[in-house]
């Protein structure tokens, strides 16, 4: 079996390019695999499991010697424009890291393009005059992109070329589902699970109680609500925040972290090496990964959280809200500063129960998220994306000929279409259609 695969790679700053990392060993063993790179350099050791090739835009041939292409879809448009662009022309599975889309078509509509008429008229193909009073709106300063994506997701838009698609949160299966349109098919997010479980924490009660964020800390990551949360905490001097990663507006994080008085208290890292950052990991007491509103995800980071058995506060929503409440401790929307300043004396009186969330979080990662188990099921579900590309290539097929037929001198006799049928059935390798 060949398989292509369009993802960012590592050291690309996305955890989807960290998917792929993860995945690709477990799945190399099943079938053989071209990753499609979009961008210049990646981690040479995938080399050992997969050709690397950067895609150029023209080897649409090399992508049709393969059984099934694979388009990894997230909202950053730097990582996922030109694969979104490939998906439109070349049917394959397009599997959604998030299944709110509107950040992606704002960047490609309007960050590099300038295109509002373009996306106004998107928002009206999909949403009539609703979708483009909201475009006008954004465009006018009063909804932001957040609030877009909670209402228009686009997420269709992104789908437009799919002959299949796969998730990993259950509320991404079932609103796709009920659409009818695909084949659609949702796996549990794959992390391995390190072999040696992570070495007990130290526990010197005078010592700070360490916390830490980390990833892409974008406006729905809460993190302003998090710093109030600090601010307002009369034992805050107990507690140390370090955040590792990119900040959307880092300008203005630290600004808030001077105005709020917490110079001492917050420590900014930047991005970090991998090794850095796992041993960052290994010393807090208590990671927070608050996403709202949540983009449809499944959380990677919350996977490396767990890896580490590391407790952690997470927002009831979304895919998080499904998890169980013996593995993280839930903070309310709209409920932030309040949640996080009880969850964060509980954990100064009670450290032995957070602890226990997250080796209780490992456990569970250890059971459904194995990189094998994931490759396995992706590989079952292959056959039902190609029996639905090859109906899909035949439906614009059939239309032609029943348009085109019409020149014909004399119609076309039964016997005539059921021959027709069988030879476009045999060009797209499915069965003849019974006599």
């Amino acid at each position: 079996m060949k398989i292509n695969w369009f993802s960012p790679l590592p050291p690309a700053r996305t955890d989807i390019g960290h998917y792929t990392a993860r995945i690709v060993s477990a799945l190399s063993r099943r079938a053989e695999i071209t990753l499609w790179a979009c961008q210049d350099d990646w981690d040479s050791s995938l080399e050992q499991y997969a050709t690397i090739r950067r895609w150029s835009g023209d080897a649409w041939t090399d992508l049709n010697r393969a059984d099934l292409t694979f388009y990894h879809i997230g909202n950053n448009r730097l990582f996922h424009q030109a694969i979104w662009e490939t998906s439109r022309r070349h049917p394959g599975v397009v599997v959604l890291h998030d299944l709110r889309l509107q950040h992606l078509f704002l960047g490609i509509y309007l960050d590099i393009q300038g295109q509002r008429d373009a996306y106004e008229r998107v928002m009206t193909d999909y949403y009539g005059h609703a979708g483009r009073r909201a475009a006008r709106q954004f465009f006018a300063g009063e909804l932001n992109a957040e609030a877009l994506a909670e209402r228009w997701p686009l997420t269709e838009h992104a789908l437009e070329g799919a002959c299949a698609v796969l998730v990993h949160t259950h509320d991404a299966l079932e609103t796709l589902a009920a659409s009818n349109r695909w084949p659609v098919g949702c796996l549990p997010l794959p992390y391995p699970s390190s072999l040696t479980p992570p070495l007990p924490r130290p526990c010197d009660p005078s010592a700070p109680r360490r916390l830490i964020v980390f990833g892409y800390l974008g406006a729905n990551r809460q993190l302003d609500k998090l710093l109030q949360a600090l601010a307002g905490l009369p034992e805050r001097l107990r507690l140390q925040l370090d955040i590792y990663g990119q900040l959307d507006q880092p300008d203005r994080v630290r600004a808030q972290i001077r105005a709020l008085g917490l110079g001492g208290i917050v420590n900014l890292h930047g991005f970090v090496s991998e090794s850095e950052l796992d041993r960052a990991l290994d010393h807090a007491d208590l990671a927070v990964n608050l996403r709202y509103p949540s983009m449809g995800e499944a959380s990677g980071s919350q996977l490396r959280i767990w890896d580490h058995a590391l407790p952690s506060l997470v927002t009831r929503t979304g895919w998080y809200a499904t998890l169980p409440e013996t593995t993280v401790a839930f903070v309310r929307p709209e409920h932030e500063v309040a949640d996080i300043q009880q969850h964060l004396r509980q954990l100064l009186i009670d450290p032995e129960h957070f602890a226990s969330l997250g080796c209780n979080g490992r456990r569970r990662l250890q059971a459904q998220h194995a990189p094998d188990q994931y490759a396995e099921a992706l590989c079952r579900f292959i056959p039902v994306a190609q029996n639905h590309r090859r109906i899909g290539l035949l439906d614009p097929l059939i239309a032609r000929l029943r348009h085109e037929s019409v020149a014909f001198p004399q119609p076309f006799r039964p016997n005539d279409w059921r021959r027709l049928a069988g030879e476009l059935n045999t060009l797209v390798g499915m069965p003849a259609p019974p006599p």
